[in-house]
């Protein structure tokens, strides 16, 4: 076990309604008290890495340790609100510690600053890497697989104006309430004998429930075989009408006895399995379609189909680096962009990915990998955030298992060499 990993006795486990009225409010307290009892290590203390502790910090977990080994540079300063000239030199995870415990004194905040091996991932709750090359976050990943139960593992990454995010919460991930929304009930004004059964509601009553949710029914006169059976699943829906995965045919005829009384059906929470890959299999060959939104990991609707593209971009950076010992391709550096337009067509062929390549987007991508922008390192430390806490809770749905976003638009065009 690692030596910076606490037991989930080693603090009170009461909840402070007072503290977390907010966060109670608006996930339940059975999420604050799941929070309360992870152990959280985040890896790489740059700008993204700070934003991430941060937001973890500020959730409420009983200890988060912070680990680096690179020193404090003036680049770090463009993206870090916790690093000041007088950093200059130190190590990140240790220059920053102070101020993050400021934020929440009721959360241990420990520093580690030497070299991260699998092993010390041992005994954490969920591991999130930051700027950890391809190589070293496999080995993290399938190590924090083959624990059990698994450590969730979250890698994410900014470069410029392009981020990523892949989320590996174990081989049998399960999540008790994709949405954390109270379960939606209706009235029922008539159900037909047919197979597949059709319910429908009042005129003036609007279907709240969606396919593949499921629904139990209570009250209904006529049909009584209905009442208080299993949940059955909703297979479509319209206005004033859904079809249930129920065969009716046999069943008594619906009819209502009063006027003024009418059955119920009610959404019945049922829970989820999430089969995660590993980070290995994963990159080698993605599959964008297990994204419940529908989007293939892309969070922006004007830039649907991109997943692929920038995939390709975030896998040629991890040859990039290998090839020049770590470096990232300098900003503006035609000759770098070229390299890096080369090894996505060779990414591409290795994974399959369909999407055409855009060498102008690979070029940009390229030519501002450098650069560390704070909006950016904002919204991925903010979806960390989340995504931990959805880790630790099992409640909402959570990344399954990429996300990329990028804001290409707001760069210049560049026409030097």
């Amino acid at each position: 076990k690692s030596p910076f990993a606490m037991s989930a006795m080693d603090l009170d486990e009461g909840v402070d309604k007072d503290l977390h009225s907010r966060t109670i409010a608006a996930l339940g307290e059975d999420v604050v008290r799941a929070i309360q009892a992870s152990n959280v290590l985040v890896s790489g203390m740059n700008g993204l890495g700070c934003e991430c502790a941060k937001n973890v910090l500020l959730g409420g977990v009983k200890s988060l340790t912070i680990h680096d080994t690179a020193l404090c540079s003036l680049t770090d300063l463009s993206a870090h609100f916790f690093l000041s000239e007088q950093d200059l030199g130190k190590n990140r995870a240790e220059a920053c510690m102070a101020k993050l415990q400021e934020l929440n004194t009721s959360v241990v905040v420990k520093a580690l600053t030497t070299g991260l091996k699998p092993e010390s991932c041992a005994g954490f709750s969920v591991v999130v890497v930051v700027d950890t090359g391809l190589d070293e976050a496999v080995a993290i990943n399938n190590f924090c697989r083959a624990q059990s139960p698994p450590i969730k593992f979250i890698r994410v990454d900014v470069r410029g104006a392009a981020g990523s995010i892949f989320a590996d919460f174990g081989p049998g991930f399960v999540v008790t309430d994709t949405n954390g929304e109270n379960p939606h009930s209706g009235i029922v004004k008539h159900i037909t004998n047919s197979n597949p059964a059709v319910v429908t509601v009042p005129d003036d009553e609007q279907v709240e429930f969606g396919v593949d949710e499921w629904v139990t029914f209570k009250g209904v006169e006529g049909m009584v075989e209905i009442n208080g059976g299993k949940p059955v699943k909703v297979t479509d829906t319209k206005m004033y009408n859904f079809t249930i995965d129920l065969d009716t045919t046999k069943y008594s005829k619906y009819e209502r006895k009063s006027m003024n009384t009418y059955g119920t059906v009610m959404e019945h929470k049922m829970p989820k399995e999430l089969k995660c890959r590993s980070l290995q299999e994963s990159m080698g060959s993605p599959d964008f379609s297990l994204d419940p939104s529908g989007m293939g990991g892309m969070w922006d609707f004007d830039k649907f189909g991109r997943t692929g593209v920038l995939h390709l971009c975030f896998l040629a950076l991890d040859e990039y680096r290998k090839g020049h010992g770590g470096a990232l391709p300098g900003l503006q550096d035609g000759g770098a962009a070229a390299e890096m337009v080369k090894l996505v067509h060779e990414a591409k062929k290795k994974t399959g990915i369909e999407e055409e390549v855009d060498e102008g987007l690979v070029k940009k991508f390229a030519r501002t990998a450098g650069a560390v922008l704070a909006p950016m390192c904002s919204i991925f430390g903010g979806i960390v955030g989340q995504e931990v806490a959805k880790a630790v809770s099992q409640k909402h749905h959570p990344v399954y298992q990429f996300v990329y976003l990028d804001a290409f638009e707001v760069l210049g065009e560049y026409e030097g060499g």
